[in-house]
């Protein structure tokens, strides 16, 4: 059956052991969405990844990795015919999420998230009487994983723009070296737009 549509990725609102579903979490799981044609449905596959950045293959079956792989081996092979064999799918999304996820935090001056169990598994509602603090020992800018994430993306780039546009070299993270939570001020736009019964009325 021919794929229409691949690859809608998303952390899930499932639970992970006792908390929510970050990566912030020693595992975490990433769904990945997809249709076939003339299917309305989409058939999702989760996968679940560990904090140093791999396949948790305890919770994630290894047919779930070959079906995802297989569904999208065309585009795959005329990646890793500019990249090379050794280009890794799953290593590439894995940096992409994790990465995204940190800096949206950095970005917020957090180090570390406060989650929200949901109600339920339908509802998109969560539960703000219970807050879960997470800790900040796998966040990418304060641990060796940093060293993981970007020694494969200069590995990328090198393949793809040239040495030229390298990322630089960083000094080894260290207690010293690394990414600490700072004040962050949040500005806020409200916009009113006036109806026509607004003006009568003034």
């Amino acid at each position: 059956m021919m794929v229409t549509s691949l690859l809608c990725l998303r952390l899930t609102s499932e639970t992970v052991g006792n908390g929510t579903n970050t990566p912030a979490n020693d595992r975490w799981i990433l769904s990945l969405a997809f249709k076939f044609q003339g299917n309305l449905s989409e058939t999702i596959r989760h996968v679940t990844f560990l904090a140093n950045g791999s396949i948790d293959t305890t919770n994630t079956s290894s047919l779930v990795v070959q079906e995802i792989t297989s569904l999208i081996e065309p585009s795959l092979s005329a990646i890793r015919a500019i990249l090379g064999e050794s280009f890794d799918f799953w290593r590439i999304i894995n940096l992409f999420v994790v990465a995204y996820y940190w800096i949206l935090l950095a970005d917020l001056g957090q180090i570390s998230p406060t989650t929200y169990p949901p109600v339920n598994q339908y509802l998109r509602l969560v539960d703000f009487s219970g807050p879960q603090y997470h800790s900040s020992v796998n966040n990418l800018f304060r641990n060796a994983t940093f060293t993981y994430y970007t020694s494969y993306l200069n590995d990328l780039l090198n393949k793809t723009i040239g040495s030229h546009y390298l990322l630089p070299d960083f000094i080894p993270l260290d207690n010293e070296n690394l990414l600490n939570a700072t004040e962050t001020t949040l500005c806020s736009l409200h916009v009113h737009l006036r109806t026509t019964t607004d003006k009568a009325s003034h």
